[in-house]
C-alpha cells in the first residue's frame, strides 16, 4: 500500500517474504510445552539501538517481581559498545542475576525449543527472520507492530502478541499476562507452529511464481505485439 500511495498503481508490487520453513522444519515433532523452561524468555537479535534490548530488560524488571524464578537470555552479539550500556541498564534495575547475556550461538533451534516466550520490540523491522524462526519452533513472540513484517508473521492474541513500540509497559504487561496464564501460552505454542506452516516452501514459492508469471505475460506480450 505504502509503494501505491508513493508511486501510484501503474507500478507492479508484490510482497514476498525472504524467508521460508522446510517441509523439514514443519515435519518436526512439537516441542512438548512442560518439557520448556518455566518463565525462560528470550531476546534473540543483535545488541543494537533498534532492536530495543533495553526495553526489554526494563520490562523483564517488572515481570521477576512477579514471577521470582523468570529469566531473561539475550542472544547475539553486540555492536560496537552498546553490549556495555544493556549490561549496566540490567545492573541499574538489580537484575544482573536473571538477565544473561549469551552472545551468539550456532544452535539457535535448541534456544527457541527451550523458552517459553519470545521478545522483539524493535522499533523498526523488515521482514523478521527471527519471528518466522521462533514460530517454526513453537515460540510465542511478543513483538511490537512496526513496519514492516510483525503484523503479518504474527497471528495476534492467537500465536503472540503485538505491542506498541515504546510502551515498555504494554511489553510488561504482555509478558506477566502470558507467563501468569501456563494453559494459555501452551495453545500459543501450539498456534505458533501451525501460523508457520503460511510460510512453507511451497506457500512462499507460490508469492514467486506470482510475480514470475506477471513478467511472464508482460513479456510474451510484448513479443507479440
Amino acid at each position: 500500500q505504502d509503494i501505491e500511495d508513493r508511486f501510484g498503481k501503474d507500478i507492479p508490487a508484490f510482497t514476498i517474504p525472504v524467508g521460508f520453513v522446510t517441509d523439514e522444519q514443519i515435519a518436526r515433532a512439537h516441542q512438548d510445552f512442560s518439557k520448556r523452561q518455566k518463565n525462560l524468555v528470550v531476546h534473540v537479535a543483535r545488541l543494537a539501538p533498534e532492536k530495543q534490548q533495553n526495553h526489554s530488560i526494563r520490562a523483564f524488571a517488572q515481570v521477576h517481581k512477579q514471577f521470582p524464578d523468570a529469566r531473561l537470555e539475550l542472544w547475539g552479539y553486540a555492536n560496537g559498545d552498546i553490549g556495555k550500556q544493556f549490561r549496566q541498564e540490567a545492573a541499574d534495575l538489580g537484575v544482573t542475576d536473571v538477565v544473561a547475556f549469551k552472545g551468539y550461538t550456532h544452535d539457535i533451534s535448541a534456544v527457541y525449543d527451550r523458552a517459553q516466550l519470545g521478545l522483539l520490540p524493535s522499533r523498526a523491522e523488515g521482514f523478521s527472520l527471527m519471528l518466522l524462526e521462533a514460530q517454526s519452533h513453537g515460540l510465542p513472540m511478543v513483538a511490537n507492530d512496526v513496519k514492516y513484517g510483525p503484523s503479518d508473521i504474527i497471528d495476534n492474541n492467537v500465536s503472540g502478541r503485538l505491542t506498541t513500540d515504546g510502551n515498555v509497559q504494554e511489553l510488561a504487561d504482555a509478558m506477566i499476562d502470558l507467563l501468569g496464564h501456563q494453559d494459555e501460552l501452551a495453545a500459543y505454542s501450539e498456534a505458533s507452529y501451525e501460523n508457520a506452516k503460511r510460510y512453507s516452501e511451497d506457500a512462499v514459492f507460490k508469492q514467486w511464481q506470482a510475480m514470475l508469471t506477471y513478467f511472464d505475460e508482460k513479456i510474451d506480450a510484448q513479443v507479440t505485439v
